[in-house]
């Protein structure tokens, strides 16, 4: 009984989480990778539906507008000289 109980939770938990992959991924182009909302360390890219998670090496943050992780400054966002 314990046993079925708990298989139940789990199904509950990934089905939840596919519906939220889902959601995420409507409507995103799967060609290119999208920011973490809440952590610029992190990056998503989204391939039939699904979401895939990806995290930047140290000391860096993803940087949107290069579709790449650079290294972390107080530089404007724009500053191409984060990749020289």
């Amino acid at each position: 009984m314990f046993t079925k109980i708990i298989s139940v939770i789990f199904l509950a938990v990934f089905i939840s989480k596919s519906i939220q992959q889902n959601e995420i991924c409507r409507g995103k182009d799967s060609s290119r990778f999208y920011p973490n909302q809440t952590d610029c360390t992190r990056f998503y890219r989204c391939v039939n539906g699904m979401k895939y998670d990806f995290m930047c090496g140290e000391d860096t943050i993803w940087r949107d507008e290069y579709q790449a992780c650079g290294p972390y400054h107080n530089q404007p966002d724009n500053d191409l000289s984060l990749f020289n």
